[in-house]
């Protein structure tokens, strides 16, 4: 690579980087932060500019570009992400074989992945539908706890869909609904803050720019967690900024610690982690 640079070999950079981070720090990283490393490196920079890096600190700036999901019907997921949430494909790609690196999991079949979200990825937070062909069902994990958005429809349509395409009904614990939608995946659904007016219908200037807020992962040591995404991923913790925002009564925020490019909220596709140790 005569004319590789920071600028040229984002990917590069960050493969070199872990090696060496992984030989100086032997901390056990689980599969779901191995892939968001992957992801970012892919991704690059926010803007597609340069990511910041300095030999033996390693420092790389992003954003979280999607979440990879495994759906046992795509059909039926598709509709639940465009009834319920107001998604759209963004794109679909077929692969007809199995991914080396295991990318549609320890499946040796042919796949697909279909990209949904509210604008392109690009600009955007989205969703990764992965879809095993003759895979009928998945083993549900402890990792991710929850998806949380702001929706940009009245939440009591999105509730009426979901209960026409057969998922719920939603749970409330005061503050926001839950809902459990195809292969068990929870969501949190989270209220805008002046976002309906007098016939409950939201309002243009309190719709959220990015709709998703955060992803909520189990881990397994929580000190481990924040070092690796803080320290190798160069994001930064929001947990008190999130803390003030949330409501003194939200049982939801106990015990959690937030890292992410940019605070909760602060209208940038950043859309942080939140993360709760599990023993």
């Amino acid at each position: 690579f005569p004319l590789c640079s920071p600028s040229r070999c984002p990917r590069l950079l960050v493969a070199g980087t872990m090696r060496r981070w992984l030989a100086e720090r032997p901390v056990a990283l689980f599969p779901i932060e191995l892939w968001l490393l992957v992801l970012l490196g892919l991704l690059g920079s926010p803007r597609g500019g340069t990511g910041a890096y300095a030999e033996g600190v390693g420092v790389l700036q992003g954003r979280h570009a999607h979440w990879v999901l495994r759906a046992s019907n795509l059909q039926r997921s598709v509709e639940f992400y465009q009834a319920v949430f107001g998604m759209r494909v963004l794109r679909h790609e077929e692969i007809g074989e199995s991914c080396p690196i295991t990318c549609n999991g320890a499946f040796s079949t042919a796949w697909s992945k279909t990209m949904v979200g509210y604008d392109t990825e690009d600009r955007a937070y989205a969703l990764e539908l992965t879809f095993n062909y003759g895979v009928t069902a998945y083993p549900r994990g402890e990792a991710l706890r929850d998806i949380a958005l702001r929706l940009r429809q009245p939440l009591l349509d999105a509730l009426t869909a979901a209960g026409e395409l057969g998922f719920g009904p939603a749970e409330s614990n005061g503050t926001s609904m839950h809902l459990t939608g195809p292969d068990g995946y929870r969501y949190v659904l989270l209220p805008t803050p002046g976002a309906e007016d007098a016939e409950g219908r939201s309002t243009p200037s309190a719709v959220a720019e990015e709709p998703f807020d955060h992803i909520r992962l189990r881990v397994k040591d929580l000190h481990a967690s924040i070092e690796f995404y803080t320290k190798f991923l160069g994001m930064v913790e929001f947990t008190e900024a999130a803390h003030l925002r949330a409501q003194p009564s939200d049982v939801y925020m106990q015990g959690v610690r937030v890292v992410g490019y940019a605070a909760p909220s602060s209208g940038r596709s950043s859309v942080p982690l939140f993360l709760e140790e599990f023993g």
